[in-house]
């Protein structure tokens, strides 16, 4: 029976998920683990000096506990923001990538104008942004960057920016605008700033955040939609590596874990579009893709021919009708392979796909991988 240390702030949601990864990953490989709990501080370290663990799961706040965290002689898996602790092994999110799907997911929106806002300096922040930044110009779409503001200090990765640099540069964005945050507690104070200066969500600002935080997405008064970090998957992983160092076979020592997709809420709507004809045709789409919905049954439904809509989601979304229909049920089907347990027949069923074969071939197409090798990759 081996001793393990959680060296980390178990109010933090992201962390409490990643260990709920962690228990249910030792419990299926059968470890026979002891967790006992120390704050990340240095008398924290001092105590786990005391009670002798053999692995330690840690999230350092700043660099001098990352440091303490080095010298530790048992084996030591990191879970929270590498260049606090950079020569520990290392399990978390791609924040590259979340960048990039957070760019897809408003040109999927028709938006034009679209900025990022977070901490230069901050290796999370600054990664989140460059993936952005290039997905977008892939896209051929411009950045409207804004920095946020002072560095914070160390321990201080959520401080708000300054409040006036952000107000004066929100007011001087052109509408609507897509603004992806570098997570979800700073768009929070972007909202509220948004609030102070009179700009609406989602009509002027469509709000995207990241890491999914329900406790933060509660406080925001519109529902936000935000990229989601599969911190499930990451305690799993974090969990297979320090079984490894455990027996003495190193490994790799940087995991990236890929964002699992967006959740898509009210912050970033389809009502912000410019035309009342499409806005209704994907506002249809939205709630009857999970249906036999065809682009004969929704141009019916709208009674307006088909090539005259085929025609105006071109210039407005720059794709098909079908290829919005496929989207949309291309995002359910994501979210039911990573949150449930239902079975790919079932999934294919209530997207809206049909034949589990049609199903596949398509989301095969889109995404690279089957429906089962996605879930085994992203799934919590």
């Amino acid at each position: 029976m081996k001793r393990i240390a959680l060296c980390l702030n178990l109010g933090h949601h992201y962390l409490q998920r990643c260990l709920l990864g962690v228990r249910e990953t030792a419990t299926a490989h059968g470890e026979e683990w002891i967790f006992h709990h120390l704050p990340p501080t240095a008398a924290g370290l001092a105590r786990l000096q005391e009670w002798r663990p053999d692995g330690v799961f840690a999230s350092a706040p700043d660099r001098q506990v990352g440091r303490l965290l080095e010298a530790l002689p048992m084996p030591v898996v990191h879970l929270g923001n590498r260049h606090v602790a950079p020569h520990l092994p290392q399990v978390g999110p791609d924040h590259h990538r979340i960048g990039r799907l957070a760019a897809d997911h408003f040109h999927e929106r028709g938006l034009h104008f679209l900025a990022f806002i977070g901490w230069p300096g901050q290796p999370f922040s600054d990664a989140r942004g460059l993936g952005f930044q290039e997905r977008l110009a892939e896209l051929g779409l411009p950045l409207l960057r804004h920095g946020g503001g002072r560095r914070p200090a160390p321990g201080q990765d959520d401080r708000p920016p300054e409040e006036g640099a952000v107000l004066t540069w929100l007011r001087s964005l052109p509408s609507p605008v897509g603004i992806l945050a570098a997570n979800d507690y700073l768009a929070w104070q972007v909202a509220e700033l948004a609030r102070q200066a009179g700009l609406r969500i989602p009509e002027d600002i469509a709000l995207l955040g990241a890491d999914d935080d329900p406790l933060v997405g509660g406080l925001i008064h519109i529902p936000l939609s935000s990229v989601q970090v599969s911190a499930r998957h990451i305690g799993q992983e974090a969990t297979w590596m320090l079984i490894r160092l455990l027996v003495g076979d190193a490994g790799p020592r940087v995991v990236e874990i890929a964002p699992t997709g967006v959740m898509a809420r009210a912050s970033t709507d389809l009502t912000l579009l410019a035309d009342p004809l499409v806005r209704e045709a994907v506002t249809t789409i939205a709630a009857c893709a999970g249906r036999d919905l065809t682009v004969e049954v929704l141009t019916r439904r709208l009674r307006i021919p088909r090539r005259t809509l085929e025609r105006r989601f071109i210039q407005v979304l720059g794709r098909t009708i079908l290829a919005e229909i496929q989207r949309v049920r291309l995002d359910q089907a994501k979210i039911l392979l990573t949150t449930s347990d239902l079975a790919i027949t079932d999934i294919s069923r209530r997207a809206g796909f049909g034949s589990p074969t049609h199903f596949t071939a398509i989301f095969k197409a889109h995404c690279g991988l089957t429906p089962s090798r996605y879930r085994d990759h992203h799934g919590s």
